[in-house]
């Protein structure tokens, strides 16, 4: 799979039919510090180390909610402090952070796109978590610090690379806060796999905060960490959630409408009540700008009455862009009904029903 591609993560879900129990989203790169585009458009780190993760968590969710035991974790890092995200500059230059260039330094990109990326990752956690059933978790952690080849595309004198992978690297390992390659991976390991961590979804662990276990509290409470002020933000958490809803596939899920509205008073994201899933997606597909971006619509699951709505029908006939739709095979008012939504698919889009009755 080719975070690069949005279609390599797409056909890998496709492809990929077994159940997951866990799923971990650690690749990333440090990016070079210059604005380089992805063959999809999008700035490369929010691109590899957040976009497509979204993507395929996304595309597999129901299968990690079908897990007696489901777990999502988000390799963040420590960086996302630095981070300065703007949802209007993905939306518009598919970017996260519009300013990302000016802010290189010694460990190049650090502090640049690949901070914001990171940051994207737990603020994704945090809205995931109040979509996610009971079953799964989502978590989000700091991982070790240890040498790898994340540094490869840092542009900096011999000098400095020197004094990075050599006299930083080891001062690190003298005073704490890095890790041998063999004791790096310990903190992924244990968010993913350790029982007791099935009741902390939200959370966001750290090596920083030794031990991960030990500490003299529950489990699940230790390595706890801290995260910036950004991070807690639930109207960033949500409206990040948006618009990444809206790059890729369309997988229609009840959880994804649930935390949509606000408080008129806090200006928190309060549930959505049931009866009122059915308006709400529509007038998400039905407005312009969404109309236009997508090509894959999975809608396996989705409200019959959405489905039968003349709206939805209208919306559906004008996106360009539409390839195929999965639709559910059972549930219709009648065989007239799911005949007017199925010819109000643009010419040449493909329909696949799913279900038994």
């Amino acid at each position: 799979m080719d975070l690069n591609s949005l279609e390599s993560v797409r056909n890998f879900a496709k492809t990929y039919t077994g159940p997951v129990d866990v799923l971990v989203n650690n690749a990333a790169t440090l990016g070079s510090g210059e604005l380089r585009r992805t063959g999809d458009g999008f700035e490369e780190c929010l691109q590899v180390n957040y976009l497509s993760g979204f993507l395929l968590t996304s595309l597999l969710l129901d299968r990690v909610e079908q897990s007696a035991a489901g777990r999502i974790v988000h390799v963040s890092a420590k960086a996302h402090e630095w981070a300065n995200i703007s949802v209007q500059a993905m939306v518009s230059e598919k970017v996260l952070g519009p300013d990302f260039v000016s802010r290189q330094g010694m460990m190049g990109n650090l502090g640049g796109s690949y901070a914001d990326s990171k940051l994207a990752q737990i603020l994704f956690s945090a809205a995931l978590t109040r979509r996610l059933k009971p079953s799964a978790v989502s978590m989000s952690l700091h991982p070790a610090i240890t040498q790898t080849e994340l540094l490869r595309d840092v542009k900096d004198s011999a000098m400095v690379k020197f004094l990075q992978e050599q006299v930083l690297q080891r001062i690190g390992r003298v005073v704490g806060f890095m890790q041998t390659k063999e004791d790096a991976p310990k903190t992924q390991v244990h968010v993913a796999t350790h029982p007791a961590l099935q009741k902390a979804g939200g959370r966001y662990y750290s090596p920083i905060y030794p031990p991960l276990v030990g500490c003299g509290k529950a489990a699940e409470d230790c390595a706890v960490s801290e995260v910036s002020d950004a991070a807690l933000d639930v109207s960033l958490q949500e409206d990040l959630f948006k618009v990444g809803r809206t790059f890729g596939d369309f997988v229609y899920n009840d959880n994804l409408f649930q935390w949509e509205s606000r408080s008129s008073y806090t200006g928190r994201a309060r549930p959505t009540p049931k009866t009122s899933l059915t308006s709400r997606l529509t007038r998400f597909l039905t407005s312009q700008f969404h109309s236009s971006i997508f090509a894959h619509l999975d809608l396996g699951t989705a409200p019959i009455e959405t489905l039968q709505d003349r709206k939805f029908h209208k919306a559906i006939t004008k996106m360009p862009r539409l390839e195929d739709v999965v639709f559910p095979q059972h549930g219709w008012a009648g065989q007239a009904e799911r005949t007017k939504f199925l010819s109000a698919l643009p010419p040449g889009a493909s329909a696949w029903g799913r279900g038994r009755p």
